[in-house]
């Protein structure tokens, strides 16, 4: 008897929980529950996702062209260490000179 009593209470819970969850407007207009304030997922236009794709897809082209900034700076740095004088270790000595 005890267990009746509570899981009919509890369903009878659960029952007014779902059906406050779900509310849909007569209107498809207004959205639902994908623009209600408490929903987690926003609903996006076609001209909003592109602008964040766009958006994203320049964040992504200015990394890119840093990273050849880095590259063309390092090359440049090792070619002139490649260039530059080199220095003789004193305790090796040179060729011809004995």
């Amino acid at each position: 008897m005890p267990g009746m009593i509570f899981f009919s209470l509890f369903g009878g819970a659960g029952q007014l929980v779902a059906n406050a969850i779900d509310w849909t407007p007569k209107d498809p207009a207004a959205g639902g529950f994908l623009k209600s304030k408490w929903s987690p997922v926003t609903f996006l236009s076609d001209e909003e996702y592109e602008k964040i794709l766009e958006e994203k897809l320049l964040r992504v082209e200015v990394e890119i062209a840093i990273v050849d900034d880095n590259i063309k700076e390092l090359l440049a740095a090792e070619e002139r260490s490649n260039k530059g004088p080199t220095v003789q270790d004193p305790k090796v000595p040179e060729k011809g000179h004995n």
